[in-house]
């Protein structure tokens, strides 16, 4: 019940702030997925979460390590899965919503990047596609203002920020167990995921070396 009354007050007002949304017609409608995107400001999840619960009807549940969703009705808008300094403790939290028939939005960038290029991303991303063998449906976000100049204007994008939102082409590749992976075939599928990330967000993707 909290969940679609949050999502009936919030989703109208917040949807206003989508200035551009293009290529939900690729979002599944049903079934798990992950959505993997570029982040470029702290409005991101918050905006995304919005497109496709809207879209769906069904809650997103965002890797997030951040500490802004505090407020009651947010936490309920957006079913956060904490980063931990354990990494696989994230994953595997990820991997069970999956395994539910969830949807799960990760930001292989980890951090807010106001920069022309996606470089130094993290392959977690890679590693739940291939552990699940779920649908990954690439997102660019672009911003439609400046970066923001001081501390305290990045933290209010998360009330006025806006963004442009693209979603690409699904995305498959073949499950694999924990012991049958290897640097090289995950580095390569994260490769391909993020450089549709970076074509979609309109960004320069400098590839994942191992």
């Amino acid at each position: 019940m909290a969940y679609p009354l949050s999502r009936n007050i919030l989703g109208p007002l917040l949807k206003r702030r989508l200035v551009v949304i293009e290529g939900l017609e690729y979002i599944p409608d049903s079934g798990s997925f992950l959505i993997v995107a570029n982040h470029v400001g702290y409005q991101d999840p918050i905006l995304m979460v919005t497109a496709i619960a809207l879209h769906t009807h069904r809650k997103i549940h965002a890797i997030a390590k951040w500490k802004t969703l505090r407020i009651p009705i947010l936490k309920r808008w957006i079913g956060t899965i904490p980063l931990s300094r354990d990494r696989s403790k994230t994953i595997d939290a990820a991997l069970r919503q999956l395994d539910l028939g969830e949807i799960v939005l990760i930001y292989p960038e980890g951090t807010v990047n106001f920069s022309d290029k996606i470089i130094d991303t993290k392959t977690g991303a890679a590693r739940l596609a291939i552990l699940s063998g779920c649908t990954v449906i690439p997102a660019g976000i672009r911003r439609v203002s400046s970066a923001p100049a001081t501390s305290f204007k990045k933290y209010s994008e998360i009330l006025t920020g806006r963004m442009q939102l693209y979603f690409g082409k699904p995305m498959y590749f073949v499950k694999q167990q924990t012991a049958e992976l290897g640097k090289n075939y995950i580095h390569n599928v994260h490769n391909q995921i993020m450089r549709e990330v970076a074509r979609l967000a309109k960004k320069e993707f400098i590839p994942c070396q191992l």
